[in-house]
């Protein structure tokens, strides 16, 4: 883009085009997983919508708008009427014409290799590794060059990238606590720790910190988390205009994978309510270094009931009702367990007086459990017995 005298302008969100677009300059607008991380985010979608031609106003005929979302997330709202999503104007850098080739990943491996002045031998510069995802690839060439330790690994470190992260953050966790425990803090903290927010002690992120420390078993002053932060860029962190940010989705997932599982309940609290239903799983976690979720065990399945109960009363719907989990019968009876305890709160919440009223009447006409008229009690059986006396529930 350079090449022909654009700007490359990365922002952080749709309003930040209008606000610094320009019919007269060229410009080239970056923003990075449009329409969600880990699920899709109907509201960020809405947004664009709202927002789509106050933006093309402002960008006239010289400037560029590049989106970037990720496949799965792209498939799984390919079916919705947005600009965003329009056909015509697809990349799919996972299609046989625009994939990395040997020449691309020499040319990528080499330009960030020579600032550092590190040298490879052309053999490793043609060889590396044509299988890693090429969304993956200009990362790894940045932590390749970040540390002696990385290039002695050669090409190995391209062929095993999650298990070197990984095997990077047991260390960390290790050697190097106060830097893991900013990295946690960050990525518990929606990604971004602002130098504000440690300045003022923002409650949130003092909530935050304490945890994190006292399961890292560590302490130490918010001038430490910065300096960590600090230390790590362009390793695992990099500088954003209000303060940190991981350096890649790649390192929010190892990283999620690696203090999830030992924390679950942290994850619960804090992460997005389209991680809790990707991302968490009952299953086992497989031998391939990629499968980075979470296990949900028996004792947490009452958490995990809890935290879909929230997102309910969030109406974060779609991550809800959509959570493949809710087909899993003892995720089903946890949940529909939370919902016994709330859905009289809720009818008093809401000022439904009335409601509650009937609710009391029929208990009294017909001398039956308050369950019974709720028509919560469901025979054990079929997991498909669960699933349709809840959406019955649900739609009334």
């Amino acid at each position: 883009m350079n090449d022909f005298e654009f700007e490359i302008v990365p922002v952080d969100d749709i309003t930040e085009i209008k606000q610094y677009g320009h019919p007269k300059y060229k410009l080239v607008f970056i923003l990075d997983d449009v329409i969600g991380l880990f699920g899709v985010e109907y509201d960020k979608i809405t947004n664009l919508e709202r927002y789509k031609e106050s933006i093309i106003n402002a960008l006239g005929e010289r400037s560029k708008i590049l989106f970037t979302c990720r496949k799965a997330l792209y498939n799984e709202a390919a079916n919705l009427k947005s600009f965003v999503l329009d056909k015509k104007y697809l990349a799919d850098l996972e299609d046989n014409n625009n994939q990395l080739n040997a020449e691309d990943r020499k040319h990528i491996l080499n330009n960030h290799c020579k600032p550092h002045d590190i040298s490879l031998k052309p053999d490793e510069l043609l060889n590396v590794s044509s299988t890693v995802g090429c969304m993956m690839y200009p990362l790894l060439c940045k932590l390749f060059c970040s540390k002696s330790e990385y290039q002695s690994l050669g090409k190995d470190f391209f062929e095993n990238p999650y298990v070197c992260i990984r095997n990077q953050m047991d260390y960390l966790q290790v050697h190097k606590k106060i830097q893991y425990a900013s990295l946690i803090i960050c990525m518990l903290y929606k990604n971004e720790i602002t130098v504000t927010m440690m300045a003022r002690k923002d409650p949130r992120f003092m909530e935050i910190r304490e945890k994190v420390f006292e399961n890292c078993r560590v302490s130490g002053r918010n001038s430490e988390i910065k300096s960590s932060l600090d230390h790590m860029i362009n390793t695992f962190t990099i500088l954003t205009d209000k303060g940190y940010s991981l350096i890649h989705d790649s390192v929010y997932e190892v990283l999620a994978f690696h203090y999830g599982n030992q924390h679950q309940e942290d994850m619960l609290e804090y992460m997005s309510s389209s991680f809790v239903a990707k991302k968490f799983s009952t299953s086992d976690t497989s031998e391939y270094p990629g499968d980075l979720h979470i296990k949900i065990h028996g004792e947490h399945y009452s958490a995990y009931a809890k935290r879909l109960v929230r997102d309910l009363k969030d109406l974060e719907l779609y991550d809800v009702f959509m959570n493949k989990k809710l087909k899993i019968k003892c995720i089903c009876s946890a949940f529909i367990e939370e919902l016994k305890k709330n859905v009289i709160n809720w009818v008093i919440s809401y000022g439904h007086s009335h409601i509650l009223q009937f609710l009391f009447d029929q208990v009294t006409k017909h001398g039956e459990s308050i369950w019974r008229v709720l028509d919560w009690e469901v025979e054990e059986g079929s997991e498909s017995c669960y699933i349709n006396n809840l959406t019955e529930q649900l739609q009334v």
